[in-house]
């Protein structure tokens, strides 16, 4: 045999181990792969109902024990707990509703529907919804100047009485403890101008719409003249506003003794 033929024979016999050990190497790397990556699954599978049954909390860092409500939605936690939805209202003008509220130190909500013409005389803002005052005397006085124009009041005990239904209401969806239904205007030169309905039929006097035409509180006044309004020239002992002399509470209970 040739030398050449020998050289050939024995680079042969070493390229075959190195191929075999390539071959090899190339079955372990895919059996770690696999290995790792079923890992990976299994422990992103046991995790999932963990994450599910405990809470974290990141100023304990202690996970407790499983939430019996943990596979419920935010929502369905909220079904039997009125007071995570609902809220009493503390606006003075709402925008959404058009209403006008006040809140009274002697308890319950005064709840009005205005126009333009009476929302300036109060100085409210017709165009954003605004708070009550923090301050509750001015409050009151508010109250007092509210309730001149009439309107219902209500008296929830708490948020929970909003929660009707599976979903929270506006006050003024419900039925109110009472209300007082009249026209009133206050003219540049002092005084006011009364209308109630009619005692026999329950009704105002045709042309009402006269008063919601109205621009200004002279003409509102001009108005409520021409349909035969009253006028008290001294507003706080005006007959026909005696209401104002007491509380809503006590105005409700004269009304069911």
């Amino acid at each position: 045999m040739s030398e050449s033929n020998k050289t050939m024979k024995a680079d042969e016999g070493q390229q075959q181990p190195r191929a075999q050990r390539t071959r090899l190497s190339s079955t372990h790397l895919f059996k770690v792969l696999v290995l790792v990556f079923t890992v990976v699954i299994l422990i992103w599978t046991f995790q999932q109902p963990l994450r599910r049954g405990f809470t974290y909390r990141p100023d304990t860092n202690v996970a407790e024990g499983p939430d019996p409500l943990g596979e419920l939605s935010v929502e369905d936690h909220n079904i039997n707990s009125p007071n995570s939805r609902c809220s009493l209202p503390t606006t003075r003008y709402d925008i959404q509703t058009g209403k006008t509220s006040c809140y009274p130190s002697s308890g319950g909500i005064w709840l009005a529907d205005l126009g333009p013409v009476e929302l300036q005389y109060l100085g409210i803002n017709r165009f954003d919804s605004t708070e009550r005052s923090e301050n509750q005397s001015e409050e009151d006085h508010f109250c007092h100047e509210l309730r001149k124009f009439g309107g219902s009041w209500y008296d929830p005990k708490s948020p929970d009485d909003l929660w009707v239904g599976g979903e929270c209401s506006e006050l003024d969806e419900f039925e109110p403890v009472f209300s007082i239904d009249r026209q009133v205007a206050f003219p540049a030169k002092g005084g006011v101008w009364v209308l109630g309905k009619d005692k026999e039929t329950g009704r105002y006097p045709i042309g009402m719409a006269g008063v919601r035409n109205s621009l200004t509180m002279d003409e509102r006044s001009m108005v409520l003249e021409r349909l035969g309004a009253v006028y008290c020239d001294d507003v706080a002992n005006c007959h026909l506003l005696d209401d104002l002399k007491n509380e809503p509470h006590d105005l409700a209970a004269g009304q069911n003794s």
